[in-house]
C-alpha cells in the first residue's frame, strides 16, 4: 500500500450516542435449561464433547416427556441446547453437527491457506431487569506478526451480535459492525464500559443490554499476514447475573469520517515516508463479503504536506477487486484519496471497504 500526497477540508463529524444498538423490544424467552454461558456445553465443564451429547440423550431417554420445568434444579445439566424449553432430538442435533464439523474440545480457531477469516460463535443469554451482567471467555492466541512485505499483524476479533441478524452488533465501539475486542498481534485493544482483559480471560459488561434474551458472541481470527501459522482457543468461562450490581456507564462516542475523494492524476505526486497509514478496527463482515477496516492517514514529518493525499493498494488479485475506490492509476493500481477532508494537517480518517483483500505492503507518497 502506498500514499501520495499534495493540505484539509473540515471533517464531517458524526455522533452516535451509546455502544448499544437498541433493538426492537422482544419477550424474554431464554431457557433456564440452556447453559448462559454457552448453550452447547451441556455439562458446563467449559468444552464441547461427546459427553454434552450423551447428558442429553440420556435425559430425554430418562423422560420421554420433552417439556422442562420452568426451573433447571441445580444440579441439573443443560439439556435445552436451543432454548426452545424442550429436550428433544433436535438438541443431540445441534451437539453432533457442531462435534463433526469442528472437533470436540475448547473451541480453536486458526490461520486456513486460501482463506481470510476462521470464526466460532457462542450464543449466550442476556438481559436482566436490573443489576448487571458479566461474561467472561478465557482467550488464548498465537499470533504470528507482521512480515517484511505485509506490515500487517493478524488480528483477533470479539463481536457481540444478534443471533437472528448477525450483521447487527448489539455492543460495539461506536460504529455499527465493529468489535468490542480486538487484539492485533499482542495488543489488545478494548472499548471503555463494556471490555476488560488480564492478559488471558475477556470481561464483558451486558449491564445495558435489557429487553433482549439471547446474544451471540463471535470471535474471528483474520490472516492478514498472509502466513498461515496463527491460532486461537476460546473457552466460556462464565456468565454472572448480580441483582444488586450496577449498570456500565453509557458512553457517547464521536468520530470523524470522512468520504472518499475523487480521481486525480496520480503520476504528479511522489513517494513520502512521513504521511503514515493507520488501520483500526479491521474486520470481517461475513455478510457482506467483505473486509472493512477504518483508515486514516497522520503526517509524522515536519514538513506540510499538500491536500492530495492517496493510499495506494498495490497487491491486491484482480481476482479479489477492490470495493469503491476513488480510481485506478496507469499501472492498475486501486487507489482512495483524502483531498476532501484535507485542510490544514494530514491527520484524518475515512472508512474504506475492501472486498476480501489482503492489506499489502505500504509505500508513502507525497506532491
Amino acid at each position: 500500500m502506498r500514499i501520495q500526497s499534495r493540505l484539509m477540508q473540515r471533517s464531517v463529524r458524526r455522533n452516535r450516542r451509546l455502544l448499544l444498538e437498541q433493538l426492537d423490544h422482544r419477550h424474554m424467552l431464554a431457557s433456564d435449561w440452556r447453559n448462559p454461558s454457552d448453550n452447547l456445553d451441556v455439562d458446563n465443564d467449559h468444552t464441547i464433547s461427546p459427553l454434552d451429547v450423551l447428558s442429553v440423550i440420556n435425559r430425554i431417554n430418562a423422560d420421554p416427556n420433552q417439556a422442562l420445568t420452568l426451573r433447571r434444579p441445580a444440579n441439573a445439566n443443560y439439556v435445552d441446547v436451543d432454548g426452545d424449553k424442550l429436550v428433544s432430538p433436535l438438541d443431540v442435533l445441534s451437539l453432533i453437527n457442531y462435534i463433526n464439523l469442528h472437533g470436540s474440545g475448547s473451541r480453536s480457531l486458526r490461520d486456513i491457506p486460501n482463506s481470510l477469516t476462521d470464526e466460532t460463535t457462542i450464543v449466550v443469554t442476556l438481559g436482566q431487569a436490573s443489576g448487571s451482567r458479566l461474561i467472561q471467555l478465557e482467550i488464548t492466541p498465537s499470533l504470528i506478526a507482521a512480515n517484511d512485505n505485509l506490515r500487517v499483524n493478524d488480528l483477533v476479533n470479539v463481536f457481540l451480535v444478534d443471533p437472528n441478524n448477525p450483521a447487527t452488533t448489539l455492543l460495539d465501539n461506536g460504529v455499527v459492525g465493529t468489535p468490542i475486542f480486538q487484539i492485533d498481534g499482542n495488543q489488545p485493544k478494548l472499548v471503555p464500559g463494556i471490555s476488560s482483559w488480564n492478559g488471558s480471560v475477556l470481561t464483558i459488561d451486558t449491564s445495558a443490554i435489557h429487553e433482549i434474551d439471547t446474544g451471540m458472541i463471535k470471535v474471528q481470527l483474520l490472516n492478514l499476514n498472509g502466513i498461515a501459522s496463527s491460532q486461537v482457543t476460546v473457552r466460556s468461562l462464565s456468565n454472572t447475573l448480580d441483582p444488586n450490581g450496577f449498570e456500565s456507564p453509557t458512553l457517547a462516542s464521536s468520530s470523524t469520517f470522512s468520504t472518499i475523494g475523487q480521481p486525480l492524476d496520480t503520476s504528479t505526486l511522489i513517494s513520502s515516508t512521513t504521511l503514515v497509514p493507520v488501520f483500526e478496527n479491521v474486520r470481517y463482515d461475513t455478510v457482506l463479503g467483505k473486509l472493512q477496516a477504518d483508515v486514516f492517514v497522520v503526517n509524522r514529518g515536519s514538513e506540510t504536506l499538500g491536500r492530495d493525499a492517496v493510499v495506494l493498494f498495490p497487491n491486491i488479485p484482480a481476482s479479489i477487486g477492490f470495493d469503491a475506490p476513488s480510481g485506478i492509476t496507469a499501472a492498475g493500481i486501486p487507489y482512495v484519496n483524502f483531498r476532501t477532508e484535507i485542510q490544514w494537517a494530514v491527520s484524518v480518517r475515512l472508512i474504506v471497504p475492501i472486498k476480501f483483500a489482503l492489506l499489502g505492503p505500504i509505500e508513502t507518497m507525497t506532491h
